[in-house]
């Protein structure tokens, strides 16, 4: 009875008709609750969803805490790497509605760690690449939010070194993890993410992101620096940081190139580029990644 409500539900929701799916949402719940197999997840976790959407985040929260519970009691459920957003939704409502950023933390983390217990319980036999893939983007869209939410956090700078470096050494070769270890460093110590870029680099050198980030954080350095002597009258301690400017938008290009190599359609690595040329003054460099920008605009 209730799977034609879920189906109508799943609808609503996907079709941002938030107020029709939460009815829906709300039957579907009712009605598994009634019985005595209330443990179908999902239905807590999508009218939570319902709920968030339209601004009930008191009501949304107990909802995703419900799913979890609910999906942490049915042991014989399959497992599934959707159950990270339930915690990645609870995060969102401490963080941005309840403005408590130890509770956030706690659900990011809580969704890691039952995350890589459900992934645990696949065997080789029965792990794919497409499910591999969605542990994976689990995984680094937990891993994004934690970065985000301790980079906004000055006092929680320290924890968060000490967190990702054990992680590092505990799982030296995850590319996404160290993704998120760069960025964290690359806030107070430049010089000291280079070598986990570069280590990501060598892990996946297939894949842009690091490249690109490297050569973002290269041209940032620049750029900033030439904001602070643009004003200043010609002296020694001006020529020394043209010089260094000089040195980072030098090292940035060679990561750009390889970025847009991988990423030829990327807009922001063309811009990028063409600004460092034009700074540096290198007329033949201009022209050409000016007819780039000129061919990906009239595409």
């Amino acid at each position: 009875m209730f799977r034609p409500l879920l189906a109508e539900g799943t609808r609503s929701l996907n079709g941002n008709q938030y107020e029709q799916a939460f009815l829906y949402m709300d039957c579907v719940v009712n009605i598994r609750s009634s019985a005595m197999d209330d443990d179908y997840w999902p239905a807590y976790d999508m009218r939570g969803q319902a709920r968030l959407a339209l601004q009930d985040t008191v009501k949304a929260l107990e909802d995703l805490q419900k799913a979890a519970e609910v999906y942490q009691r049915a042991t014989g459920a399959t497992p599934d790497p959707l159950i990270a957003y339930v915690y990645y939704r609870a995060a969102l409502i401490h963080r941005f509605s309840n403005r408590d950023v130890d509770q956030a933390l706690e659900a990011i983390r809580q969704g890691k760690t039952v995350l890589e217990a459900e992934r645990l319980k696949f065997s080789n036999e029965l792990r794919t690449e497409s499910l591999d893939h969605r542990f994976a983007q689990a995984q680094n869209d937990l891993d994004r939010f934690e970065l985000e939410i301790l980079l906004q956090k000055p006092d929680k700078y320290d924890e968060a070194i000490a967190h990702f470096k054990q992680a590092v050494a505990e799982n030296p070769d995850d590319y996404t993890l160290l993704m998120a270890y760069a960025a964290l460093v690359e806030a107070r110590d430049t010089d000291a993410a280079v070598p986990i870029y570069e280590r990501a680099i060598s892990i996946a050198p297939d894949r842009s992101t690091a490249y690109f980030n490297l050569a973002v954080m290269y041209y940032n350095e620049g750029a900033d620096l030439y904001q602070k002597i643009k004003d200043m009258p010609v002296t020694r301690q001006r020529k020394e940081t043209e010089s260094r400017i000089e040195a980072r938008f030098l090292a940035a290009i060679p990561a750009f190139e390889k970025a847009r190599e991988l990423e030829p359609n990327d807009d922001a690595t063309v811009d990028a580029l063409l600004q460092i040329v034009k700074y540096l003054k290198r007329d033949d460099e201009i022209q050409k990644y000016t007819r780039i920008k000129q061919q990906m605009e009239g595409r």
